[in-house]
């Protein structure tokens, strides 16, 4: 359950800024039925009625970024972290987690059917988007996959949406539309390439990686897909470790997080812009509502709102003092809602609490890449030579990697 409570931010006392708001809860809940089957996902129906009633949805403008034609692409840079699932299992490296997927992948197994459409928000938590329906209609899949001896990861990843509309095509001169006639067992199709660098790091050691922005095939997504292979391939590998507290064998997997690489908005957004809540988010709860085999704690939030709103540098200070906080009291994420007063439009950055200087980064940094020779297709089924030799040289440019 993850649970959302009032409290002090006491790294701001003396600041009228800020006073508790309200919780918010999520579920997760472990729940079987009498004949040993997994019971409904009480948990998913409690999380998504929790948020309808207490928090609308935010915009988020940067998932809304495509390419913007065949010659161009974007690319989303961010980090990888690796862990382990339980956290007391032992520390995996990203060169083992690599190895498992590719064994996945030499055995035709690095595919996963989807019930609904995935969400492209990139600040939707990871799991949410693949419960869905009882006729599984998208696919995500490696069609392709290369590792270099330099440590360098390629990955082509392949998306079908059976349950898209057939594309429609128009004549430009004449402005007449066809269909292009999708037949029935068949899905819209986008490729993006990954590309994970092993040897370029972060300093905290997470390795660097790029994605090509697609439709339906974002990080958050990519990340889910990930995941599950890891597990799968966990689960068939028979991934065991003794517990030293208790002396049981346990099982564990590996578990990717994507960190996003942020850009440097912050600082004219929040002069121009009305703070209104900071939110410290930690996975590691301590206790909650939560019943044996049925509904465990995941994660905590403490929210305040901000009562007094400074602009300018006092914005800036104070966000950089919550930080401070959020450190101090072991919050690994912090939330900043805010106004920007010239569009109007609210923005709900998040963004982990040990970069270097908050107010440099928030948004997901993408990077537009042109100059391409041909046009680029909307799903190929190899590697392009170009691209991908545009996108590794972005782990060069040191200026656009600020965490």
């Amino acid at each position: 359950m993850e649970h959302v409570y009032a409290g002090q931010l006491d790294a701001c006392q003396g600041d009228a800024e800020l006073k508790p708001r309200w919780f918010r809860p999520r579920y997760r809940a472990l729940a079987v039925d009498g004949k040993g089957q997994h019971g409904y996902n009480l948990g998913h129906v409690l999380t998504r009625t929790m948020r309808a009633i207490i928090e609308p949805l935010n915009s988020d403008p940067e998932g809304a970024r495509m390419p913007l034609s065949e010659y161009e692409r974007q690319v989303l840079l961010f980090n990888l972290h690796v862990g382990v699932v339980p956290d007391e299992a032992p520390d995996m490296g990203m060169s083992e987690v690599v190895a498992m997927i590719q064994e996945r992948f030499k055995a035709g197994d690095a595919r996963m059917r989807v019930g609904e459409r995935i969400s492209e928000a990139e600040d939707e938590p990871e799991g949410e988007h693949t419960t869905g329906t009882d006729e599984p209609v998208n696919v995500i899949s490696i069609r392709k996959m290369d590792v270099h001896q330099d440590g360098t990861v390629l990955m082509l990843l392949h998306h079908g949406d059976a349950r898209a509309p057939d594309p429609a095509l128009m004549q430009i001169e004449t402005g007449s539309v066809r269909n292009a006639g999708k037949r029935a067992d068949e899905g819209l199709a986008h490729a993006a390439h990954l590309i994970i660098s092993t040897k370029h790091r972060s300093p905290s050691g997470q390795s660097r990686a790029l994605l090509e922005r697609v439709p339906n095939l974002g990080r958050s997504a990519v990340m889910a897909f990930l995941n599950r292979l890891l597990r799968d391939a966990s689960a068939s590998e028979h991934l065991e470790f003794e517990d030293h507290d208790t002396g049981r064998i346990k099982r564990f997997h590996p578990r990717l997080t994507g960190q996003q690489q942020l850009s440097h908005r912050l600082r004219a957004d929040l002069q121009a812009g009305r703070l209104s809540r900071i939110e410290f988010i930690t996975r590691h709860v301590a206790g909650g509502f939560e019943e044996p085999d049925r509904v465990v704690p995941t994660t905590q939030i403490l929210v305040h709102k901000v009562v007094n709103a400074p602009t300018g540098r006092a914005a800036l200070d104070l966000l950089e003092r919550a930080k401070a906080f959020a450190r101090r009291h072991h919050f690994e994420e912090m939330q900043i809602r805010f106004r920007k007063t010239d569009t109007d439009q609210h923005l709900s950055p998040r963004f982990a609490t040990d970069i270097a200087d908050a107010e440099d980064a928030v948004y997901s940094r993408h990077e537009v890449l042109t100059g391409f020779d041909r046009p680029l297709e909307q799903c190929p089924t190899d590697f392009c030579a170009e691209l991908v030799g545009k996108m590794i040289a972005l782990f060069g440019k040191r200026d656009l990697w600020r965490s």
